[in-house]
């Protein structure tokens, strides 16, 4: 079987919890792993691999790839996407594009995949930190071939905010009942999630700098605020 819907990024903005979440709703089931991100770096292993990772266990299956949103390195994921799954939703989360560049760096450096200082990693050439923020260029990908009502937003910060009203506005959107127990989803959303680190004032004015032409035109695109940003 092949996915109802799917979680396309942003990485680290809450996926992770998002689809925790999801997952132990009675009309949803997960892929065997939550990024087996075939539309990006695996579409070589054929749709029947893909289709072999999802059970009938709900009445929607999904999975959350991040790198669906990673545009840069996988430009054909949309596309692709498009082609496999015409009637397919889409669910993308978007964090704060400063602290999301942070947070992916840290990551990358926790994991032995990042050996340059942070000034250094943010300006370097096809870096993929900064792509990766760029939520409108991302998307718009996506809207070359999928219609406004396709495609679900969600700014984790208000998210994180007021997590029982957004997540009611996720079950509309996929069509299941709204009527299920908030108590998993306030332990998941209120995790903590302190800045890993300090960056000094010059990167994140540089920072500001690039992603806030894209961030005006996301909110064009979006009709969301994103007034708990930082730019």
């Amino acid at each position: 079987m092949l996915p109802d819907f799917l979680v396309i990024g942003a990485m680290k903005s809450g996926t992770t919890s998002l689809y925790r979440y999801l997952i132990t709703h009675p009309e949803v089931s997960g892929a065997e792993s939550k990024e087996p991100e075939f539309f990006s770096k695996n579409y070589d292993k054929g749709l029947e691999w893909y289709k072999e990772l999802f059970s009938a266990g709900g009445r929607l299956s999904f999975e959350a790839s991040t790198g669906y949103t990673k545009r840069q390195f996988w430009p054909e994921a949309a596309e692709r996407i498009y082609r496999e799954l015409p009637g397919v939703k889409l669910i993308y989360c978007l964090r704060d594009p400063v602290e999301r560049t942070i947070s992916n760096y840290h990551h990358n450096v926790q994991k032995g995949r990042e050996k340059l200082p942070f000034s250094q990693a943010i300006r370097k050439p096809g870096n993929g930190y900064v792509a990766t923020s760029l939520y409108a260029y991302q998307l718009e990908a996506y809207q070359r071939f999928y219609l406004e009502g396709r495609v679900h937003v969600i700014d984790f910060e208000a998210f994180k905010a007021s997590p029982s009203r957004h997540m009611d506005e996720v079950f509309r959107f996929l069509g299941v009942s709204p009527d299920y127990d908030k108590a998993v989803l306030e332990k998941i959303f209120h995790m903590s999630a302190p800045r890993e680190f300090e960056v000094t004032e010059s990167d994140v004015g540089y920072l500001r700098e690039v992603l806030g032409p894209d961030v005006e035109r996301l909110r064009q695109v979006t009709g969301l605020a994103f007034d708990k940003w930082c730019l």
